[in-house]
């Protein structure tokens, strides 16, 4: 069994137009791919890696507020530089201070909230992750993906052969949603078999591949 996880600050699924899931906060995308010799064991082994896997940042706890850098309000604190009352204080506005749209950047933003600089490669804006989906509650959107056991080797055209069929790997993923409820986690899912279109936005840019 095969998954590629994706951190998410927002996710939805449709079919036919119609929404069959959706993340109702911040949480995990799982793309779960099924091949031949898996087994319910293998469906429980790897819904407990996804639970337990620490990406998710703390700042995205249920209590907090929400981490959306593109929908934070607009910063009141400092005033729109368009809006702003003429310099009196200098007549000659040919001598006057130089514009203070060149100021440093507002760190009071939700964008703080998102996370620190990364201590290992200094990037701002994400970090590696310091707690699990279990730890706080962040919600899942599974969707079953046949296409992660395409081999591409030879020639041009996908083989699919490697991908277990519909009468095996429907009952697996639906095995894998129940153990994820079963620990607890609130799972939202896409529908199996169907052409659905997935819409999300990966917060970091932050996926990984899981095996089992």
């Amino acid at each position: 069994m095969r998954m590629v996880v994706q951190r998410a600050s927002r996710a939805e699924v449709r079919v036919d137009g119609r929404v069959v899931g959706r993340l109702p906060r911040p949480g995990l995308v799982a793309l779960v791919g099924v091949t031949h010799g898996d087994t319910p064991a293998t469906a429980a082994k790897l819904a407990d890696k996804l639970w337990r896997l620490r990406i998710l940042d703390a700042a995205w706890a249920p209590d907090r507020e929400s981490p959306h850098p593109d929908r934070r309000e607009p910063d009141t604190a400092t005033p729109n530089q368009e809006e702003r009352e003429p310099d009196t204080a200098t007549p000659n506005q040919g001598e006057r201070e130089p514009d203070t749209d060149l100021r440093e950047p507002d760190t009071t933003t939700p964008d703080s909230d998102w996370g620190q600089p990364d201590q290992a490669t200094g990037a701002r804006g994400w970090s590696r992750g310091d707690v699990s989906a279990s730890e706080i509650d962040a919600p899942l959107l599974v969707v079953s993906q046949f296409t992660l056991y395409a081999d591409t080797r030879k020639g041009r055209r996908p083989s699919w052969s490697a991908a277990a069929g519909a009468d095996v790997a429907e009952p697996l993923i639906d095995h894998l949603v129940a153990h994820l409820r079963q620990l607890g986690a609130s799972v939202e899912t896409g529908s199996f078999g169907a052409m659905m279109a997935l819409e999300l936005v990966n917060q970091g840019p932050v996926t990984l591949i899981l095996d089992a």
